[in-house]
């Protein structure tokens, strides 16, 4: 079939086409608005007035109090001296020409207050309290330096205060607004003039009919605006000429019943607002703004322009603030199928055709309730989304629908799905559509189309195929260029280009720039390359970062250069727009649907409208919106020194090494970000310093030099422009006086005099001084020791006893025991230490305490629990010494109230103390494992390569087994980190003991002897029997280590005493039969430092050829990860043991076991998707797969990875993919694909396995592995044969 277009060139005609369809879909477009209540600053939702402060603050009088915002910070306003009735009920709010705040109530009655200098002045007034009038608006008229409060009352009276009264001033009056003659009046008799002198006069050209709301607008070049709504709809009078915009008497916009106001958004566009509702004027039409346009439902209480052009809009649910109109949207609310457009094209006659995901939206002129919706009707199981729209020279369009195929469109809106037969290629599998991703059109009318075939191209007589370099490649777009070229886009092989019959392939040296997204060539520069590293030029043969202006840090799928020269690049976080001089982002903040832009949707219409298909909406630029935020003003500046205020002023000194901080407020309410400044010292021809948002407003300035300090501070800008600089309050720093040359000078002088005087002197009493001292010293040193000795006792914070070791009775106790006790202190000499324990509400068995006190040396600790309070438990240390007195014994008992330090322990015992080092050792060992796996890799394919050759063979077995001992080490760092797989069973200790201890007795030497023991245990112990065998042989080597001259070992299985748990501080609802194997030597033993230290990771004493330091590390994850606990006694010259407890547990327990690998090779040929981020290792994988005689098709990570997927479903045996990888890991995507087809099957692999975190739903290979590994890895995903 020959799809030749008839045209190659798409010419768009009717400029208008698109601007009258914007003007006929007004009533349905969407803008952003952003509220604010108590959740985000404000002190009530419920809003009463919002005005504009000359600070560049925004002011709210809300329920709960007054409150100013500066676009970051919130300043709730005092009301001390405000009023006791306007403090609870401030209603509006004013600006006299000083910038100060005036504040009135709900009625005429309470009075007015205004705020200067951070104080406030009440003024009573003398209305009647039972007024039945309240106050609709308020505002100041100053002339000259009187400021003069006038109010509108409910009535339509237009009242002055003055005196303490209201006195009216004129009389049908519907609305007021302040200009600099005086104030505007809405009036019966039409728009007047309250001037300063309070003379009232009719505006020049209004008419003289009922007004129910008039507005002032300020033009740029002095021109004035005046927005008049009566009875005949909306005027406006500008230059003299009154002028009819909108309404009439079948559609009103005026309302005597209701107060209305009006407020301007300085773009051409007016707020029409009352308790009820709100319209905006735009473009010659009114539409009224509620949910279904993306903004709050009901009426305003109030309007304010601010001074970033943003609108705010008070009601009684919060206050909103909505951006200039720079970017409006539609969406499915105003007629679109789907809320996300993926693709966009342009009709010569200015309509828009929109992409989605199974459908498409006509946008022609009419109303969006009369646009075209075309949906995807048939149900399939792919993925049915536009991905591309090109256009077929006779008005339609060529469809790419990814997973359902292709389909066309007719200049009239025909549309129909094109049978694969269309384009006359063989497909493997007929059965279902062919995979479509994009068409494309050459200059020489040749029609492309990429598809999970390949490429093919129909020149006038049919499609052929164009063999592409890489096969199993995906390629996702396909771009024309401006000399016949055509660029393929690839997901991880960069980006190709076909030209004269021949593929050339372009690459970046990072990765992730060679996931193209798109291709742009522009008017002027080298192509413009989307990637998911970011944006890339084509230059020579590679891709390369653009210049740093251009830089964007976020994946980029789109750019655009538009009829002005500007670039528009699509991000995953919004829009970025480079005008040749600067580059500007635009967001959520700034009015945006979402935050991605697609890859093939973005152009511009004939009228310069520049239209984005994002995520949320179809999106376009308004360049007559466009607003050029101020740069942020500076509202104040604090300064403190060494922790005091400072007052920054020339005469206001500080010491030289002093320290300055400077607090600076910067006041923005622009909505694209955070405003910046940037500071210098002034007159030093110093850098600046690097941009700080408005948030980080504190600058820090440590030990001062002496001299003059000033600072030069500048603010950014909207696009990036920064201000003329503001010079901040100087101060002076002074030196320090002894750095001064005078007093040195004097020191000098007085230096010498001094020596010389006094050497005589020195020389004669310097023994008699030294005498003195000694005999002081000594003297009190005696009576020191004396009174700390005397004192001890009875001072001692801690609880202490002087028990009869012998009966175990009480002979002493100082007050802090006394306190300790029962509520009868007096009692407790004479009495049994047995008793008073179990008084302390303490559990312990009377022979633990006898055999404590009537140990012989050293100390006995013993850590009790009281259960006087159930819920808050306090735990207390028994510290026992026995001595001595003459012939007589006593024990002293120390009792500490160690609850805090218990409940540490606790936490580090549960493996805080150790989880930062397992986490950076699983994170080493991701690593390593992934490095080995490529060192293992290559060294099976080489002696595969070498078979039968003998030369080289040694060294390759080297280097194997120096692989085998570095994944050996790595294990250990996964011990110790508790990250490794174990295979726990139900185990008796003693025979594992034994079959442990037979081999070591050759191991260790004949000078160390080994002896076990073994007592019954009822019942068995959870663990890996291998790991168990590890942890025993490491013990017994460091004992081995610990007595270089010989000695013994003794290993004992038997039942933990409950004597024994107590150290371990064990929780509630621990297990309550132990296990414990014991590993005891005769060594050298550990002293308390080194004790205390024994089981960090690389902590050793040995030397740097003798151990690294893993062994009691590896031991102890290995116990923790068996739910055990490891305990070190210790003492230097008496030797060592290491106790193991691990929980005892009844036969008949049923245990889970990590998936096995089978034990059988392959016996024919898959295809396999491989995903692995590393590529290096992804390059060793995929060639031991095909060293296996299997197909592989690679992916850089989870997210590219189900995109090919979902590109070729059915037609992978075998997904092996790594766990741990950016955007989307292994396990989201075996998720995504088993909630697609749940019968795909998954491999994963992983350098480490964190299973509290991860738990592998699948089959599992573990990094490194070789080539035998690898094989029985694939018999056990895959099954013996495929199926």
């Amino acid at each position: 079939m020959n799809l030749r277009p008839r045209i190659t060139v798409l010419k768009i005609g009717l400029v208008g086409a698109l601007l009258a369809l914007l003007a006929e879909c007004t009533s349905a477009q969407s803008f952003r608005s952003f509220k604010y209540n108590e959740l985000n600053g404000l002190p009530s939702a419920r809003t009463y007035d919002i005005k504009a402060g000359p600070d560049h603050r925004v002011w709210f009088a809300t329920r709960s109090g007054i409150a100013a915002f500066d676009g970051v910070h919130w300043e709730a306003i005092h009301r001390e001296g405000m009023g006791s009735q306007l403090s609870i009920g401030a209603r509006h709010l004013a600006f006299d020409s000083n910038g100060d705040l005036w504040v009135a109530g709900d009625g005429p009655s309470t009075g007015i207050s205004v705020l200067r200098a951070e104080t406030w002045e009440y003024f009573p007034s003398k209305a009647s309290p039972n007024s039945a009038v309240s106050i609709f608006d308020f505002s100041i008229v100053s002339r000259n330096s009187e400021n003069t409060p006038h109010a509108l009352w409910s009535n339509g009276a237009l009242m002055r205060f003055q005196d303490g009264a209201w006195v009216q001033i004129a009389a049908g009056v519907s609305c007021i607004q302040p200009i600099p003659e005086g104030l505007l009046l809405a009036t019966v008799r039409g728009v007047e003039i309250l001037s300063q002198n309070g003379k009232i006069a009719p505006l020049e050209a209004s008419r003289r009919e009922p007004v129910q709301a008039a507005h002032r607008e300020y033009l740029p070049r002095g021109k004035v605006k005046t927005w008049v709504l009566s009875q005949g709809g909306l005027y406006s009078i500008e230059e003299g000429v009154y002028t009819h915009l909108a309404g009439d008497e079948e559609h009103p916009l005026y309302s005597a019943s209701k107060q209305q106001s009006l407020q301007s958004d300085g773009l051409g566009g007016l707020y029409i607002g009352d308790y009820t509702e709100v319209n905006l004027y735009s473009e010659g039409r009114v539409r009224p703004l509620d949910q279904s346009t993306d903004f709050p439902r009901g009426g305003t209480s109030a309007f304010a322009l601010d001074y970033d052009s943003n609108i705010w809009v008070g009601t009684l649910r919060g206050s909103y603030r909505v951006p200039p109109r720079t970017w409006e949207y539609f969406d499915r609310s105003s007629g679109l199928l789907d809320n996300e457009v993926s693709a966009l094209a342009i009709r010569a006659n200015g309509g828009i055709v929109a992409g989605h995901n199974l459908g498409l939206t006509i946008l022609e002129s009419g109303s969006p309730g009369d646009w075209e919706q075309i949906p995807f009707e048939e149900q399939r199981d792919t993925l049915g989304r536009t991905l591309d729209l090109e256009p077929d020279g006779r008005g339609g369009f060529w469809i790419a629908a990814n997973g359902f195929g292709a389909a066309h469109l007719t200049e009239d809106n025909h549309f129909r799905w094109l049978a694969d037969t269309t384009f006359e290629l063989d497909r493997p599998d007929p059965g279902s559509p062919s995979t479509v991703n994009g068409f494309a059109t050459t200059t020489d009318g040749s029609l492309w189309i990429t598809r999970s075939e390949g490429l093919a191209r129909d020149q006038g007589n049919g499609f052929e195929h164009i063999p592409f370099p890489h096969p199993t490649s995906y390629v996702r777009r396909i771009v024309a260029g401006p000399e016949g070229e055509l660029y393929a886009c690839t997901t991880n092989l960069g980006l190709y280009r076909w030209k004269d019959g021949e593929w050339s392939q372009f690459l970046s040296d990072r990765p992730d720039c060679n996931n193209v997204f798109n291709v742009l060539i522009r008017s002027e520069g080298p192509p413009l390359v989307a990637t998911l590293g970011g944006l890339c030029e084509l230059r020579g043969s590679s891709l390369v970062p653009p210049p740093s202006q251009l830089a964007i840090d976020a994946p980029v799928f789109a750019s655009f250069e538009d009829s002005r020269g500007w670039l528009w690049i699509g991000t995953a976080l919004g829009i970025f727009r480079w005008n040749g001089a600067h580059l500007r982002h635009f967001g959520a903040a700034d009015g945006l649907p979402g935050q991605e832009v697609n890859r093939d949707a973005i152009l511009e219409d004939a009228a310069g409208t520049v239209w984005f298909g994002m995520d949320g909406g179809l999106a376009f630029f308004r360049p007559d919106c466009e607003v050029v935020h101020p740069a942020p003003t500076l509202r104040s500046v604090a300064a403190f020194s060494q922790g005091a205020p400072l007052v920054l002023d020339e005469a206001t000194k500080v010491t030289e090494g002093s320290d300055l901080l400077i607090a600076i407020n910067v006041a923005s309410i622009a909505g694209v970000g955070a405003p910046e400044y940037r500071v210098r010292m002034f007159d030093q021809a110093k850098d600046w310093s690097a941009p700080k948002p408005a948030s980080d407003n504190q600058i820090h300035f440590a030990n001062l030099a002496p001299g003059r300090f000033q600072l030069e501070l500048q603010t950014r800008d909207s696009v990036g422009l920064w201000s003329d600089s503001i010079l901040l309050p100087a101060l002076q720093v002074r030196e320090k006086f002894w750095n001064t040359w005078w007093f040195q000078t004097l020191s000098a002088l007085l230096g010498i005099t001094l020596v010389a005087s006094l050497t005589g002197l020195i020389q004669k009493g310097k023994q008699a001084r030294f005498l003195h001292a000694e005999l002081a010293a000594r003297t009190d040193a005696l009576r020191s020791t004396e009174l700390r000795f005397e004192r001890l006792f009875s001072l001692n914070p801690a609880g202490q006893l002087l028990v009869d070791p012998e009966t175990g009775t009480i002979q002493q106790a100082n007050e802090s025991a006394k306190k300790l006790g029962p509520d009868k202190p007096d009692l407790l000499i004479g009495s049994s230490l047995t008793k008073w324990v179990e008084c302390l509400g303490c559990e312990v068995l009377e022979e633990v305490l006898t055999s404590a006190l009537a140990a012989v040396h050293g100390e006995t600790r013993l850590e009790l629990r009281t259960s006087a309070q159930p819920d808050s438990p306090r735990f207390l240390e028994f510290r026992i010494t026995r001595f001595e007195i003459g012939d007589g014994k006593l024990s002293l008992v120390t009792i500490l109230d160690i609850t805090e330090e218990r409940n540490l322990r606790e936490e580090l015992r549960q493996g805080d103390s150790l989880r930062v080092i397992g986490q950076l050792a699983g994170g080493l060992a991701h690593d390593f494992n992934n490095l080995l796996t490529t060192i293992l890799g290559h060294a099976e394919l080489l002696q595969i390569e070498r078979a039968g050759n003998e030369d080289g063979g040694e060294r390759i077995h080297g280097i194997l087994e120096a692989g085998q001992r570095g994944a050996s080490l790595v294990r250990k760092l996964l011990a110790f980190g508790r990250r490794q797989v174990l295979i726990p069973e139900l185990i008796h200790l003693g025979p594992v003991v034994a079959s442990v201890a037979a081999p070591l007795k050759d191991l260790l030497g004949k000078s160390i002897t080994i002896e076990t023991e073994q007592q019954p245990v009822l019942g068995y112990v959870r663990a890996d029997r291998a790991e168990i065998d590890r942890a025993v042989l490491n013990l017994c080597l460091n004992s081995r280590d610990a007595m270089p001259y010989g000695g013994a070992i003794k290993i004992t299985v038997r039942p933990a005493l409950p004597i024994e748990l107590l150290p371990l501080g064990l929780a509630p609802d621990a297990p309550k039969d132990w296990t414990l194997l014991s590993v005891k030597d005769n060594g050298i033993g550990m002293t308390p430092e080194v004790k205390a230290r024994a089981i960090e990771p690389f902590f050793t004493t040995k030397d740097l050829m003798n151990g690294a330091g893993l062994g009691l590390s590896t031991v102890h994850g290995i116990v923790s990860q068996s739910s055990g606990h490891l305990e070190v006694l210790s003492a230097a010259g008496v030797g060592t043991e290491m106790r193991i407890f691990l929980p005892t547990i009844a036969p008949g327990v049923q245990l889970d076991k990590p998936v096995g690998l089978q034990n059988s090779t392959p016996n024919t040929s898959h295809h396999i998707l491989l995903v692995e981020d590393q590529a290096d290792v992804r390059m060793t994988i995929s060639s031991l797969l095909q060293a296996l005689g299997n197909t592989i098709t690679e992916a850089v990570d989870g997210r590219e990875a189900l995109e090919i997927w979902l590109a070729n479903q059915g037609a992978y045996d075998l997904v092996l993919t790594d766990i741990m990888m950016p955007r989307m890991d292994g396990i989201e995507l075996g998720e995504e694909i088993a909630a697609i087809s749940p019968g795909q099957r998954i491999l994963y692999m992983s350098g480490y396995l964190d299973q509290a975190e991860k738990r592998v739903p699948g089959e599992f290979l573990a990094k490194p592995f070789a080539l035998q590994q690898l094989t029985q890895a694939l018999v056990g995903a895959l099954g013996d044969s495929r199926d």
